[in-house]
């Protein structure tokens, strides 16, 4: 008689509802895949469990291609802000790893003092900005992740794998810790 593999029923429905993209309620495969949209631009992909808020907005027109990128960034408590962006390219890249800000201070970004001076490239399109503000330093990406190091980090995942990957790293640490804040923006020839 055959033996049967013993697999823990526990593990594998985790595993099974992961594999398929059920195990968050409220999130679903679209709202991975593309950042909702709002009718300022932005969208939710927030922590409704969070004790605190996080925002990325900008005051200027949708900018055009070779214009120079102007967000804002808020907590409402203090955290420590990380900015990933998913270009129109379809290039991913990480704009600000783990700084820390006090409670509903507005953060410039790029600041008055970076070195980051961020030129918008093409294609126009859709830039995608995500927020993420926690409570401790998230440090998640791994080296092969890195595609090359600097003032602005490129990232070797494509939008869809960098929403995935970050949404399960979210999702391991205390729901009262984090939050998310996406912006959608156009890009204009």
């Amino acid at each position: 008689m055959a033996k049967i593999p013993f697999f823990p029923i526990p593990a594998v429905l985790a595993g099974l509802l992961v594999l398929g993209g059920c195990a968050t309620p409220g999130y679903n495969d679209k709202d991975m895949i593309v950042a909702p949209h709002d009718d300022e631009g932005g969208g939710s992909w927030s922590n409704p469990d969070a004790r605190f808020t996080a925002e990325v907005w900008s005051d200027a027109p949708p900018p055009r291609i070779g214009d120079f990128l102007k967000l804002k960034l808020r907590a409402s408590d203090d955290a420590y802000l990380s900015l990933y962006a998913i270009h129109t390219s379809g290039r991913t890249s990480r704009l600000l790893d783990n700084q820390f800000v006090r409670g509903g201070r507005t953060v410039p970004f790029p600041g008055p003092y970076s070195r980051v001076d961020f030129a918008l490239s093409p294609p126009p399109g859709d830039e995608t900005y995500l927020l993420v503000a926690t409570q401790k330093p998230l440090r998640w990406l791994a080296p092969d992740d890195i595609r090359e190091r600097g003032s602005l980090t490129e990232l070797n995942l494509t939008g869809k794998e960098l929403q995935q990957r970050l949404r399960a790293v979210l999702d391991r640490q205390n729901p009262y810790s984090w939050n998310v804040a996406v912006l959608n923006q156009p890009l204009r020839p």
